[in-house]
């Protein structure tokens, strides 16, 4: 192996990357055209319908994701290859902001192509490559605003200082966490003395300056819609789920810990760890040179780059680990830390190889099993006991055409009055939306329900007036209900009528149950105004 390692010239590390980014897009090509057993997300089919209705803003989110989402579908039409299109190819994109920071930081072509490679091998970034949620784009403007840093850094180029604003602006549109990277663009400069001379330039602070002026079309439209977006952030990140209770606590962080283990591939996650504590070690010798070839250890970087890498994740992830003292965290919140992790880990690799040859090959084995189980796990439902929605997160992406379809055939053949689609969860909306022919409007019922403890907080659904329940023209017609079974429909429509269940089975297990009726004569819905709607 190290015969072959140094024959990969800087020129054939290229190629190599090439090869490895076009492939890649050809075989997330194939996935979504041929027989897929994944359909969209809730997440996706929801920003998919923001993508019909463009804003300044939304309910949640910045504007990014369904412009990027609208672009997709300008080429490939409102499919599900439109929606995921862009995420291909922020993919390749993010790809090569990693192999150009790994080889701008250690001076080795061949660890940036190991670095991208060790990707490939990380279920959370193959996930992130295939669905179109917000992270792609959040994603690729945290590592793309890193790479301009650091040529604004140690580059001393000025344009670099505007460039990384604009790349964090355009990351915050998508998710608003992205100015947290403003944050430990400051902590570095400050905690590393010879750096601090930037704070006393202009430069950082128009980084800040014009990453602030993205924030600008959220204001405003929250502006016209009553500051809802604050209130929905306000209350998603500082409610306390824990009650500080201790045990509540252990085990929102072991679960934080676990979730990003799997996620991240077990071993992999071994040398991000390892790579943090050899950068750290080197924290009072400086090198000169760049690193060496992985036959000639030590692999040497100056310990500046080395620090600049590690403000840019362990800030970050002690943050969201703070968090789990109030609420348990979903597993894409540390994704961004995990950027500059990639290039220390492969750098640990390199760094004291050939003893992490084996681990490297149980790395890439185990995620050469893990990655097409993702893609085609109903291939395990008979091999393991229970529902898969318990161990198999894929399980949530199924079903729903099949669900669409039906739909659309009661549509069809049932004699209607103007019928319409009504759900009571804003991505069951979106889906179908998306799934029943003819792509038609949805409504939302979830912050319509009288009873508190029934009732969804509010959503984009609840901002846009034609989606409103108490507007005369639905008034008089019947609807396809979804969702669950609340007594107070039959206040809502002047007669009720169960459908059957949608089962939902794939190779023989049953992964849910999907309930209909139909709903005679809608008589209107006013929203609570009791105070207890959640934003």
């Amino acid at each position: 192996m190290n015969r072959f390692i140094q024959s990969l010239t800087p020129s054939r590390c290229r190629l190599i990357l090439a090869a490895v980014l076009l492939m890649g897009l050809a075989s997330r090509f194939a996935y979504i055209n041929t027989d897929a057993p994944i359909d969209l997300s809730g997440d996706e089919a929801h920003y998919w319908d923001w993508s019909r209705q463009l804003d300044w803003s939304y309910y949640s989110k910045g504007p990014a994701v369904a412009y990027v989402i609208r672009f997709g579908c300008l080429i490939f039409g409102d499919s599900e290859l439109g929606v995921r299109f862009p995420a291909m190819l922020l993919a390749i994109a993010t790809a090569l902001c990693t192999y150009w920071l790994t080889r701008r930081v250690f001076g080795s072509d061949r660890l940036a192509l190991g670095a991208v490679l060790l990707c490939h091998v990380v279920p959370m970034f193959v996930a992130g490559s295939l669905l179109m949620t917000i992270d792609p784009i959040y994603y690729f403007g945290w590592a793309l605003a890193t790479c301009l840093a650091h040529v604004a850094i140690f580059g001393k180029s000025r344009s670099a200082w505007i460039g990384a604003g604009i790349a964090i602006g355009i990351a915050f549109l998508a998710k608003y966490a992205a100015f947290l990277w403003l944050a430990c663009l400051l902590i570095y400069l400050l905690v590393y003395k010879p750096q601090r001379r930037w704070l006393r330039t202009p430069w950082p602070w128009l980084t800040i300056g014009v990453a602030l002026l993205f924030a600008i079309p959220v204001i405003v439209w929250n502006a016209q819609h009553d500051w809802v977006t604050f209130g929905h952030v306000s209350r998603s990140t500082t409610e306390n789920q824990s009650g500080f209770s201790p045990l509540e606590i252990l085990s929102n962080f072991g679960s934080m810990v676990g979730s990003q283990i799997g996620l991240l591939n077990p071993i992999v996650a071994g040398f991000m760890v390892g790579g943090v504590v050899l950068a750290w070690r080197r924290r009072d010798r400086q090198f000169g040179g760049k690193i060496l070839p992985v036959t000639d250890r030590p692999a040497n970087a100056e310990f500046p780059a080395l620090l600049f890498l590690l403000a840019y994740s362990l800030p970050f992830l002690g943050l969201v680990a703070l968090v789990t003292i109030f609420k348990e965290i979903q597993p894409n919140w540390p994704v961004s830390a995990y950027f500059t992790l990639i290039p220390l880990a492969t750098w640990f690799v390199a760094t004291y190889w050939p003893r992490t040859k084996g681990w490297l090959i149980g790395a890439i084995v185990i995620g050469l099993l893990m990655i097409p189980v993702a893609h085609y796990s109903p291939a395990l439902y008979t091999l393991i006991p229970g529902n898969p929605r318990k161990w198999d997160p894929a399980a949530r992406l199924m079903g729903w055409q099949q669900i669409g379809q039906e739909v659309s055939l009661i549509l069809r053949q049932s004699d209607l009055n103007q019928p319409f689609i009504l759900c009571d969860k804003y991505q069951l909306t979106g889906l179908m939306a998306f799934y029943v022919d003819g792509q038609p409007t949805v409504y939302c019922a979830g912050s319509y329900w009288p009873d508190p403890k029934r009732r969804d907080r509010l959503s984009q659904y609840d901002m846009w007036t034609d989606r409103s329940l108490d507007q005369p023209s639905l008034i008089g017609r019947d609807a396809i209900y979804l969702g669950q079974e609340a007594p107070e429909l039959k206040d809502v429509f002047e007669r009720i009528e169960r459908l059957a269940d949608i089962p939902i089975v794939r190779n023989g297990k049953q992964i849910r149950v999907q309930r209909l009726w139909i709903g005679h004569n809608f008589k209107g819905m006013q929203r609570p105004d009791d105070g207890l709607t959640k934003r």
